[in-house]
């Protein structure tokens, strides 16, 4: 968190078609608001899906954090509404406004301005105990700063939330979308390669895993670090392709684990690819992954395009 606020987060923007932007982050959110089966309504307003330059991962990061929020706090059977719409298009930006409405348990007056204070918790007659959005609503104020981007929060008590979101976008020139089109149709081939998927939160393994298989691999799945090391030790000598190595688990974390098996007297312990994936991709965090041995560090929530490029450098066939 002090790492956004000290501007070590360098945004990287890329050119991304914007309905796969969205898609992508209904589909990380959908599995969560199947479970708790709520009406959930997507709405645009003048929008035209065209190419567009951004930090993909860290707008996926901001709304999929707000839409999380209203899940968690929308009981069964509740409303979400997300609604998108371009105000204005103008000098090849477009200045958007983003609106995720529940009808969750709302946010008291007096807990409303510390709202964006990280791990900031209220008492609600709504539920048993204390209620808080962690570090999520905190990291999505200070990624929509460094974006040059706003946010506003209403809310009222037993009847629901209002998130709105005010960020501006920038157009990319005629020609871009043969160049991404291209650069789709480099992605090498990645079916039948074998993946070590090490990730101990069960949603998230889920969705990997789908979008893994998606691309025809074979995908084995570790809910902790040791267990990864297991199943490694067991394997045979590049039966891994490569190794998605979550970070932050109990019992052993991503980083101990990429150490341990850096340290194997086995031929591919050294070679095979291990990647990082994790919440926290700052500069410190992906010092600190390198130097035990990691690849390279995807941030969560992970984009599938970016997934799959990045095993196709280091997994796919020739």
């Amino acid at each position: 968190m002090n790492k956004i606020e000290n501007r070590t987060v360098v945004l990287n923007p890329q050119i991304v078609y914007t309905k796969d932007l969205i898609d992508h982050i209904l589909t990380a959110v959908s599995p969560l608001i199947n479970e708790k089966e709520l009406q959930f309504e997507t709405k645009y307003i003048d929008l035209k899906f065209t190419y567009v330059r951004l930090d993909r991962i860290r707008f996926q990061q901001i709304f999929v954090n707000i839409l999380s929020n209203a899940v968690k706090f929308t009981k069964r059977g509740g409303k979400i509404r997300f609604e998108i719409e371009r105000l204005k298009l103008e000098d090849g930006i477009s200045y958007n406004r983003f609106s995720i409405e529940d009808t969750g348990i709302g946010i008291s007056e007096e807990f409303l301005p510390h709202i964006f204070e990280p791990f900031a918790q209220e008492k609600s007659e709504l539920t048993t105990g204390l209620v808080g959005t962690g570090l999520g609503m905190a990291i999505v104020k200070e990624l929509l700063d460094l974006m040059g981007g706003s946010i506003k929060v209403e809310s009222t008590q037993g009847v629901g939330t209002r998130v709105t979101v005010y960020l501006s976008i920038e157009h990319v020139e005629p020609g871009a979308e043969e160049a991404v089109q291209m650069q789709n149709k480099e992605q090498k081939d990645l079916s039948g390669e074998k993946i070590l998927l090490v990730e101990d939160h069960p949603i998230n393994a889920m969705i990997t895993k789908k979008f893994l298989e998606q691309k025809q691999m074979d995908v084995c799945h570790a809910v902790n670090g040791e267990e990864a090391v297991d199943m490694f030790k067991l394997s045979g000598i590049h039966e891994y392709a490569a190794i998605l190595m979550d970070v932050r688990m109990p019992v052993m974390n991503g980083l101990e684990a990429t150490r341990i098996i850096r340290a194997l007297e086995r031929e591919d312990a050294k070679t095979v690819p291990i990647i990082a994936m994790t919440a926290n991709a700052f500069e410190e965090d992906i010092r600190k992954g390198l130097d035990a041995g990691m690849n390279e560090y995807l941030s969560k929530p992970v984009d599938p395009n970016v997934l799959f490029h990045t095993l196709g450098r280091y997994a796919a066939k020739d």
